[in-house]
Parts: C-alpha cells; structure tokens; sequence
C-alpha cells in the first residue's frame, strides 16, 4: 500500500471516528464559576462549603460505532430495563379507559405472553433439577443460567404481559414471584400492589365458577402473607401485621384448607410480636405451634441424585425455636440466642421462602453478637434455600465505603444478582449501597443508590442489624444526598448513642462539625472539631476549618495557631493561605499576608476571591 493511500485511509478513519463520537456522546454541559461576592472580612473553607467524599468518575467513552439508541448493556438485566422502555404500560385506570374492542385485543397479546414467560419458567425448573445433579463445572453452568440463561427472559415476558393487560391478577402474582426470585424487593411489592388492584377489578368484571373463586380467594392469600414478609423486611411491623390479620380473618371464614399458609401467618404473627418487643406473648403463640413436616436432605438411601420429590421426611420445631431465639435475641441472651444447629436441622428443606428467611433471622442473630462467621455461614444457607438459586454463589459483593462505629470496612460480604439482594449482611448491601452513591455519575443514580441505601439502614436500624453504625451511615447518605437537615439529626442522635455507649466514631464528628460550619453554628462547629482533631491530629483540611471558624469569631490569634497547624500538614492549600493572609490582615502583619496571597494565587490562578 502506498503512502498515499495509507494517508487517505487515515483521514477516513478519523473522520469516521469523530462523526460517530460526535452522535454517540452528549456535549459535555460546563458553566463558569458564579462571581465571588463578599468583603476582605470574609474567610472561606471553599473544601467544607462543597465538600464531596468521593470525586466522580469521568463519563466512559464509547467507540465510533456505538449510538445510544443501542447500546450494548453489560449485563441482560440492564438490556431488559432499556427494553422495558419500548412499549408503553397502561394503568389499570387507563386501560379500563380504552375501547372494548382494543381491551380484548391486548388482552389476547398478554395472554400469548404470558404462555411464553410460564414456558421459560417450566424450563427454569426443568433445567434446574437436571443441573443440581451435576456437580462438575457447576459455577460455569449457574452463571449462564442466570446472566445469560432464562430467568430474565422470564421476566421481561411477564412484565410485557403486565403492561399490555395489567387486568389479569394471576400475571402480577407471576411476575411478583419471580422478581422476588432475583430479590428484587422493590418491583416485587409494586407487583403485589398492582396485583391486588387488579383482583378487585378482576371480581368485578367477570362471574366467577366456584372453582375461579377459590382459585382468587387463595391467590389473595398467598400475596396477602408475601406482602407481610417484605413489609418486615423493611422493618414497617404494623403495616406488616395487618396483612398478617387480613389473612388470619380470610382463612377464618373460608371452607377450604389452607394448613400450611395457616401454620405461616401463626409464625410471622409471633415474629412481628417479638419484633415489636412482646416477647412474652409471642412465645405463648410459639408454644402452641405445631411440627412442620419436613423432607431431609443426604446421601443416604444409595443414591446422590435424590430429589426433592423422594426425599425422607421427618417433623420439625424449627419455626416454634425461630421465635425462641428471637426473643433470646430481644434480651440479650446471647448463649440462648447462639444455640448450636444439629446436622438434621441444617439438612431440612424448608419451604423455600420460610427457609430464606429463618436462615436470615439466625444470621441477624449471630451478626447482633458480633458471631460474624457463624453470622455469614447462615446467610449463606438462606441462599441455598431460595428456589431455582445459585449452588454457589452469583456474585460476591463487598461495601467499599468506610463503614461508622466498625473497626472494619468492607469485609462482610453480601450476595446478589446483579443489583439486587439474596442473601447476606443486610447492613453490608446498605454499606455498599452507599459506596455506590460515592462513585455514582449522575442526579439519578445517585437518588437511585440512595434510596435503596436509606431503606436499607432504616430496616436495620429496626430490626437491630448494628442499630448506631446503621444510624450514622444514613446520616452520611443524607449528607451525599445534599439533605442537611436530616444528615445532622441522624448523626446527632448517632453521636449521643455512641457517648453513651462509651465509644467516639471520628467520622461522625467530622460530619456533623462540617454540618454546623454550613449553617454557621460556629461555635458548636468549633467545639465538635475540638473532639474530632483530640482523635485525628493529622487532618491539616480539619485545621483549616477550624481556624476558618476561629477567624469568623474574631479569635485571630486561635485561628492563626489552627491555620498554621493545617499548613505545616498541608503546604499546598490555598484555602489555608488565602485565610492565614485574612488573619494576618486583621493581625496588622501585611507583608506577611501579601507573601501568603500571591503564593494562593499562583497555586489557584482563577480563584477570583484571591486575585480580588
């Protein structure tokens, strides 16, 4: 190839290249600094006025070829929420709004869905019999089952089906199994919501044969107890027992028999009573529960590849215990609550959503003690007891951010399909949560991280999952959220927990002091920072403020010690120098001042406050 043509090519190709960035990646949006107002009187900590832990990542540049209009997702669930968006749903108002002949004709295209999604579902269990069997290559196979396999497509045809009809109840219980299935919790409870909606609808509309109404009526019920669940697990008992009560009075008043949903509303009545502290009162109602008949798990009777279906059973008092370890837990009994697990009970198949959450509860346990790796052997057996879920593990997360009141950070895993949560640490996925929130590029990402964040440390805060460090990591969530408001009254109350408990958290101290400074509470700013630097000498930007709030006080002499302290740290600051050059000023010390804001200005040349 000639020289020449080698040049031509080039230019080709280079033009390509930017044509497709041109298209592919939105103008970067910059605005000039607001003009600097104020007088030679005024000190400025310009770290505390815009203080961000973490500085975000820059945006990722994508090839020439890629357009956003189709991207190519890292992941099939993310592929599926983009593809979410092609097709509009309709609420159930909106579509009872439409023509009848246009009901009918998507209700036809739901159905046809909906037979799709519950033909990937057989295939779910199907493949999953065969695959548990095999233990060679197992991580190999379980991660195509879920990243790239069929439970996704599962989903993305059920929340079709739901979009297109969302009159049919028995899509919404469909689509709220299986999104409880990936611990999707959030999209589960709207599917739930959505599903009760939709079953008022449903009964109004048509007239049911006995056997659609019995069908409805224990539907009703297995969603009535679902619900109660999640409500606990958000740590909202109230709301949580009122679905317990609902499906107590249902089952009271029907004729069909519904034992085993019976015995589970019994057992989550007694957790939610123990959750709210009447342990008294639960463990009368535990006492009176009876055995569960169980299949037991082993290789024993010849052959390795049993199956659920021809497992030996044995009774079981393991929820009546559940409750009794609660309670043991509630009262700080720790060799109670810590009983040993005999091997038979390890073995048990649980009912699948029962033995997630009894594992989860014994984890909480272990956790509250501080049993950390009995803590994490537990959650990994609610793991294993989520149906159609992973062998091992689908994915090993850690919090990165440092974790308050912990000695520790980041070291005690949770387990997850991609976003969303399976089993482990509650208060690790919240850890992480919020580690997200500090790398989040984005208004709604990181609205998105801090939601789950705050839900998460609420329900720990609840359910007593290390109740002070989940206190004040939501304080600094609110603080990454711009909240002040809320960020100072959960770090307060962290802070005042923690004095009591005779221990001092330096992170929370730092935050609340940058908290006062803000709305210039100086003196309690100065005070919390007096504390803070007695526990880190060495934060030449804690100096720096507090000679900033020495200054604002008319303590010139104080500030000038402080901003010394922060210099002598920190040479290069030219917040340190521009506010030494201020107090000089106020101290008569001009030469000395001058010197210190010419070296500001040259280590800040377009600071206007400086050059000013």
């Amino acid at each position: 190839m000639t020289g020449f043509r080698r040049t031509i090519i080039s230019i080709f190709i280079t033009t390509c290249f930017l044509a497709g960035c041109g298209n592919s990646i939105p103008p970067l949006q910059t605005e000039a600094d607001p003009e600097l107002t104020g007088n030679a009187n005024r000190f400025i900590d310009w770290d505390a006025e815009d203080w961000k832990f973490v500085l975000p990542f820059p945006p990722m540049l994508y090839p020439a070829s890629t357009r956003f209009d189709n991207l190519k997702y890292e992941t099939p669930y993310a592929d599926f929420t983009h593809y979410r968006a092609r097709f509009s749903p309709l609420s159930l108002e909106e579509f009872r709004s439409l023509p009848q002949a246009t009901q009918i004709k998507r209700q036809h295209a739901s159905q046809q869905t909906l037979y799709d999604a519950m033909a990937f579902s057989r295939i779910i269990a199907w493949s999953w019999e065969i695959w548990v069997r095999s233990l060679k290559k197992q991580v190999a196979k379980e991660a195509w089952f879920y990243d790239y396999g069929i439970l996704t497509p599962a989903i993305m045809n059920f929340e079709q089906a739901a979009a297109e009809d969302p009159s049919n109840p028995f899509t919404w219980s469909h689509l709220s199994f299986f999104t409880g299935l990936v611990g999707n919790k959030t999209r589960q409870l709207q599917a739930l919501d959505h599903g009760f909606d939709a079953l008022t609808d449903y009964r109004n509309h048509l007239e049911l044969t006995p056997e659609k109404s019995k069908e409805l009526h224990l539907m009703e019920l297995r969603m009535l107890l679902d619900r109660a669940w999640l409500m606990r697990d958000k740590g909202l008992f109230s709301e949580s027992r009122h679905n317990v009560k609902t499906a107590l009075a249902m089952m009271a008043n029907d004729d069909y028999r519904t034992h085993d949903a019976g015995r589970e509303a019994l057992l989550l009545e007694a957790l939610l009573l123990v959750d709210q502290g009447f342990d008294a009162e639960a463990r009368d109602k535990a006492n009176q529960f009876q055995k569960w008949n169980l299949p037991i798990r082993g290789f024993s009777g010849g052959s390795m590849y049993r199956t659920k279906h021809n497992l030996d059973h044995a009774d079981s008092d393991f929820c009546r215990q559940w409750v009794w370890d609660m309670t043991h837990m509630k009262q700080g009994n720790k060799s109670r609550a810590l009983r040993h697990f005999g091997k038979r009970a390890r073995n048990f198949e649980y009912p699948p959503h029962l033995g997630y959450r009894f594992w989860q509860d014994m984890g909480r346990i272990r956790e509250h003690f501080g049993e950390k790796e009995k803590a994490w052997s537990c959650y990994f057996g609610s793991l294993m007891s989520r149906p159609f879920l992973c062998f091992y593990p689908s994915r090993i997360t850690m919090g990165y951010t440092p974790i308050f009141g912990q000695e520790e950070s980041g070291n005690f895993h949770f387990l997850g399909y991609h976003d969303f949560f399976l089993g482990g640490s509650e208060f690790a996925y919240a850890a992480n949560r919020v580690a997200y929130m500090e790398r989040a590029f984005g208004k709604n990402k990181l609205e998105k991280y801090g939601k789950d964040a705050i839900e998460t440390l609420t329900a720990c805060n609840t359910k007593g999952i290390r109740p002070l460090s989940s206190l004040a990591l939501r304080g600094y969530a609110h603080t990454l959220l711009d909240q002040p408001a809320l960020a100072e009254k959960d770090l307060r109350e962290a802070d005042v927990l923690l004095t009591r408990a005779d221990r001092q958290d330096p992170q929370v101290i730092r935050l609340l002091a940058t908290l006062c400074y803000n709305r210039e509470a100086f003196q309690e700013s100065h005070e919390l920072l007096t504390r803070y630097l007695l526990m880190q000498p060495e934060d030449a930007a804690s100096w720096r403020l507090q000679g900033v709030i020495l200054a604002e006080t008319g303590q010139y002499d104080e500030a000038l010690k402080a901003l010394n302290n922060s210099l002598e740290l920190a040479p290069g600051s030219p917040s340190g120098l521009y506010n030494r050059a201020l107090v000089q000023l106020h101290r008569g010390q001009s030469k000395a001042a001058q010197k210190d804001l010419k070296l500001a200005g040259d280590l800040s040349p377009g600071n206007k406050e400086i050059s000013r």
